[in-house]
């Protein structure tokens, strides 16, 4: 199934570099956090970027400054994993909330820029005019409102128990129909 192997990539995250270890400074297994990304969730230039990163000098730096933006460190943290993956290309929104997402998901959002947008332009929701290609706090925070709105109206609805919606699944559906607006 589809989720089954991401689920697989995020306890090969837990395991081989769990949060606290990683914000303590302390050792983690790179490898493990390779394996972590081997999903469909990064084109393959972002993977081939993120490879680069990971085995290259930058890579420890990487990962710590991701597990600092999961802890809520965001706008220092983000310009830190953006430095890190510079000497490699350009760093996308996706590279940049891969691992605080798979992290903490219930926290944490995966962006992937156009559907997001899109999703936020069909709902109404502000993020359709806030976002901007250039990773910034004041966007990902706008990315978590919406998130959080998004999960209030789903629940909102009721749904019941055999519901494919998961408030942290990290993808949010591009079909709906009704605005967010009250």
């Amino acid at each position: 199934m589809e989720r089954d192997y991401k689920v697989a990539a995020q306890l090969h995250l837990v395991r081989g570099a769990p949060l606290d270890v990683v914000l303590r400074g302390d050792k983690f297994d790179v490898a493990a956090v390779l394996k972590c990304f081997q999903t469909n969730m990064l084109s393959v230039f972002e993977a081939a970027r993120v490879s680069q990163v990971l085995r290259g000098e930058q890579g420890r730096e990487f990962v710590q400054s991701a597990a600092a933006f999961a802890a809520g460190h965001l706008e220092d943290e983000l310009q830190r994993m953006r430095r890190s993956v510079e000497p490699y290309g350009r760093a996308s929104w996706p590279m940049l909330t891969y691992l605080p997402f798979f992290w903490l998901p219930a926290e944490h959002m995966y962006l992937k820029p156009e559907k997001t947008v899109d999703f936020a332009t069909r709902v109404g929701h502000p993020f359709a005019e806030e976002y901007e290609p250039d990773p910034s706090a004041a966007v990902y925070r706008s990315l978590l409102e919406l998130a959080s709105v998004t999960a209030a109206r789903v629940a909102s609805l009721h749904p019941t128990a055999g519901s494919t919606y998961k408030a942290s699944s990290g993808s949010l559906v591009t079909t709906a129909k009704r605005s967010f607006r009250t």
